[in-house]
């Protein structure tokens, strides 16, 4: 009897054991059937659900909270401008938001719901601007006014989820059976929300590898996991409405040949006809005349009547330049500030008509990232009063690198009627090192990073030099450079009875010479330069050329630029 007593324990023993194990490894096998809260999973508590709701852009789920106040929903700033639409302008000095259009700025100060579209007042049903400290926002239905965006409102949490990727290649499949979207990639994490057999979800590709589930977005903001053996095949599709996204007419002048002409005095404007003399093909002057010189937006003029009658005779167009070369003034202080940006534009604009100029050239050499978004935003101003005056707008930058992006050449393109890159100073005087100051690689680059950057190859002037730089070196490190004419790098050559050899990778005339225990070096400009440079411009098909600077050159120079002059 012990022995049976002691076999029928152990049996019970091994059926408990083995009735465990089952449960176990059914409980390992069995997926969780746990539903989280919503309100857990957004982080919204139902408290504040009263007066927040939760933005979802596209795939998202963004931190930035969605203000709901007096019947209106309200958005931060800084989402807007930084996902949708970067036109929305926050001015935190003045406290002024700033929308411009090809024909309008419309202008919104805090707490109101006024606004002003050029210089009329319209009124909104709600307020359209509120801050909270620093943090700044808009109005749902003053944003959607003038943005292409669709959004979708639920409850319980509440959220909105907000479409505005148009035109975007989106993978998309749909459920092949009912399931359940998971908080994680396992069955065993919480369910966030059943699908029906038919479900569109939006694939959020490479965010699950190597796991039996992917990743998707609902269309009503949830972001989980679904299993792969319950997801059908997918396939690209582009998001697309009937909203009319905003364009901005160009004046289109054809081949642009701009030659730059430094005026640096009145007596100076005296030589500009003669330096016209001997150009060919030359269809654009713009001469140096205007200076920002003072922070509420002043400007000083050296415009002159008799050089624009002489040249509008000569049947070529005056584009002013302006700078932003004045040491004692902070322009980055006058874009920043709406109304000494103001002053500046309608002092540009009345200069320009006052002297019957036909365009403006912006020369400001001094953007910051910091003062970025404020020079956008002066050219996207001072855009809309130029085209209600058909004056030419010109912009001119440096060849895109890495670090000056911010100078934001596709945007700047969009509004602008060209944009001129300044294709020379590859090598300057506060360079490391010698070298050429446009050699045919930084022509290439010129054009290739501007339309890298969006600017569109019709709307592109390349620039290029009429100067060379004579580089001298001591003990291999270069001590000193001069900056010269054509005729001047002749006579270099002259006077040290040296000979230029041609480089095949700068596609320029170098030479090299030693004096007084000191070695020189210079990569010439000459017409075979200037030709080897025209040549990549005119396979490219961009808008034009322009030339630093009238005087500098040599008359048969523009023997060889006119055969190239589309």
């Amino acid at each position: 009897n012990q022995k049976r007593n002691i076999m029928l324990i152990g049996i019970v023993a091994m059926v408990a054991i083995s009735l465990i194990a089952g449960i176990n490894l059914y409980n390992k096998i069995k997926p969780s059937d746990v539903v989280m809260d919503l309100y857990e999973y957004y982080g919204l508590s139902q408290a504040e659900s009263t007066n927040e709701a939760i933005l979802v852009l596209e795939d998202t789920i963004m931190e930035n909270r969605i203000i709901l106040e007096d019947g209106e929903k309200y958005i931060e700033h800084s989402v807007i401008n930084e996902y949708i639409d970067n036109k929305f302008y926050w001015d935190n000095n003045e406290n002024i938001l700033i929308y411009t259009t090809p024909t309008e700025i419309i202008k919104v100060k805090i707490n109101s719901k006024d606004y002003t579209v050029n210089k009329t007042t319209e009124t909104s049903d709600k307020v359209i601007v509120k801050t909270n400290g620093d943090i700044v926002y808009i109005a749902l239905s003053f944003i959607e006014k003038y943005s292409n965006i669709e959004y979708t409102y639920f409850e319980n949490p509440n959220r909105m989820v907000v479409r505005y990727r148009w035109d975007e290649d989106i993978l998309f499949a749909s459920a092949d059976d009912d399931t359940q979207i998971r908080f994680a990639s396992d069955k065993h994490s919480d369910i966030l929300t059943n699908v029906k057999k038919g479900t569109e979800l939006m694939i959020l590709v490479n965010e699950t590898p190597g796991t039996e589930y992917t990743k998707v977005a609902t269309s009503d903001g949830i972001i989980g996991y679904i299993a792969d053996n319950k997801l059908g095949e997918s396939s690209y599709k582009k998001q697309s409405n009937d909203f009319q996204t905003t364009t901005y007419p160009s004046i289109n002048k054809g081949y642009v040949n701009l030659a730059w002409c430094s005026v640096t005095n009145q007596n100076a404007n005296s030589k500009v006809t003669s330096l016209l003399k001997n150009t060919q093909g030359v269809n654009v002057v713009s001469p140096t005349w205007l200076t920002v010189s003072g922070e509420n937006g002043e400007i000083t003029s050296l415009a002159s009547q008799n050089v624009v009658s002489d040249i509008h005779d000569k049947g070529m167009e005056v584009w002013a330049l302006i700078d932003d070369f004045d040491p004692n003034v902070s322009v980055a202080s006058v874009l920043a500030h709406t109304t000494s940006r103001e002053n500046l534009i309608n002092n540009i604009i009345a200069e320009v008509v006052k002297f019957n100029i036909d365009g403006i050239n912006i020369d400001f050499e001094y953007v910051t990232e910091e003062s970025s978004k404020d020079y956008l935003q002066f050219i996207r101003e001072l855009s809309t009063k130029c085209r209600a005056n058909s004056i030419v707008l010109s912009v001119d930058s440096y060849v895109y690198m890495s670090y000056n992006y911010f100078y934001y050449r596709g945007e700047v393109s969009e509004v602008a009627d060209y944009v001129v890159i300044m294709g020379y100073d590859e090598h300057h005087k506060n360079s490391e090192q010698s070298g050429s100051v446009a050699s045919i690689s930084w022509t290439k680059k010129a054009i290739d990073n501007s339309i890298a950057d969006g600017v569109p190859a019709e709307k592109l002037v390349i620039g290029m030099p009429f100067y060379a730089r004579l580089w001298t070196e001591q003990g291999g490190t270069f001590t000193d450079c001069q900056s010269l004419s054509m005729s001047e790098q002749e006579q270099v050559l002259t006077d040290n009875n040296v000979t230029a050899t041609w480089d095949e990778e700068t596609q320029q005339n170098y030479v090299e010479y030693t004096s007084a225990e000191k070695t020189y070096k210079m990569w010439m400009e000459d017409t075979r330069s200037i030709e080897a440079k025209l040549k990549v411009i005119n396979a490219t098909n961009v808008g034009g050329i322009a030339f630093w600077r009238l005087g500098q050159e040599k008359d048969d120079v523009w023997n060889t630029i006119i055969k190239y002059v589309n």
